[in-house]
């Protein structure tokens, strides 16, 4: 019979609970760093994955005192937490109607920022979003429902037209248009004006633009002037562009116009040459310094045929009256088409 071969003794070691056969030096390595390195592995997991749930739970900015209701024209706290003190923390507002106002600036203290906001007195009613941001510490915006009775001031064109007068050099077009401010509770501020001249093909052949200091609430203002051309000005219609720069509630004060009249030139009979008339300082208290004066000229039919512009400079006391004699603007209207005359006036007041 053939010798039977030697049987290979088998050696066991304990490790980690477990038995495992006599293995080369290197796997035997490697096999005990796993079973050493995957529970900590494991370990080391849940807390990467357990803090990040923390963070993301936390809120770095929380609103601790904000109003739900916002009234037009209020002074109301806001107070936000923050983890940490020395942050610089803004806090914004975004209205219903798109106006974002920067209610300020402020820096973290005690875990908390602090900051006084101030209601525009024509702040659009409805919901307003509030925000408030901390530099490296995050956002938190809440909405907030804004009420009041001031309406927005908006400005309509409510007539306008023009007269063309050529000349030996080019022509000249005086024009005019009747701005009405809408809103009956506020006043409209540096209010952007636009006028393009329009030709029969649509086309422009001249664009001006000026700025009204102030339209008073429910008021209509006189918007006068006139612009020339180096050739013909076959202009067969304006084209009016406004915009509102700013708002206030009603609160403006206004000369008192009076006598006013539409004379022919002085060098030539056959157009308008000036509108004069009174100014009248009618507040109780205040000086009137001076006055910026617009007007725009009208036909038998109310038919608004040019306008110019002018100024009164004199100081007025109060109860005390001057002549104005406004002669800008006004040399492109035929005299013998020229009725009447509205002047509108912004005043400076000084104590």
């Amino acid at each position: 019979m053939p010798a039977r071969r030697p049987s290979r003794s088998v050696q066991t070691y304990p490790f980690g609970g477990h038995d495992f056969a006599a293995q080369p030096a290197r796997s035997r390595l490697m096999t005990r760093l796993r079973n050493v390195l995957l529970p900590f592995a494991t370990i080391v997991a849940v807390a990467v994955i357990g803090g990040a749930a923390a963070h993301a739970a936390a809120t770095p900015v929380k609103f601790l005192r904000i109003p739900s209701v916002a009234l037009q024209g209020k002074t109301l706290p806001v107070v936000a937490s923050v983890k940490s003190s020395g942050r610089i923390c803004t806090l914004s507002v975004r209205y219903a109607d798109g106006f974002v106002q920067m209610v300020g600036r402020t820096i973290s203290s005690n875990g908390q920022a602090r900051w006084t906001w101030s209601v525009p007195e024509v702040a659009k009613a409805g919901r307003a979003t509030v925000t408030a941001y901390c530099d490296g510490a995050g956002r938190r915006s809440r909405a907030v429902t804004i009420v009041g009775d001031l309406v927005a001031p908006k400005i309509v064109v409510e007539k306008q037209g023009f007269s063309v007068r050529p000349r030996s050099s080019g022509s000249s077009v005086s024009y005019g248009l009747l701005l009405k401010n809408t809103s009956p509770n506020a006043d409209a501020l540096q209010i952007y004006v636009l006028v393009n001249f329009v030709m029969a093909d649509g086309k422009l052949i001249g664009t001006t633009s000026n700025i009204v200091d102030g339209i008073a609430a429910g008021s209509t203002y006189a918007y006068g002037g006139s612009l020339t051309f180096p050739g013909a000005a076959p202009v067969v219609q304006l084209e009016v562009v406004v915009k509102v720069g700013g708002r206030q509630r009603h609160s403006m004060r206004l000369p008192l116009l009076d006598n006013i009249r539409v004379l022919p030139g002085r060098s030539d009979a056959a157009w308008v040459g000036e509108v004069d008339g009174e100014v009248i300082n009618r507040d109780p208290i205040l000086s009137l310094q001076s006055a910026k004066l617009s007007a725009v000229v009208f036909d038998g039919a109310g038919n608004i045929i040019g306008g110019g512009t002018g100024s009164a400079s004199a100081l007025l006391p109060p109860g005390t009256r001057q002549v104005f004699v406004m002669q800008s603007g006004f040399d492109a209207i035929p005299w013998g088409q020229a009725a009447s005359a509205r002047v509108s006036a912004f005043g400076t007041y000084v104590p």
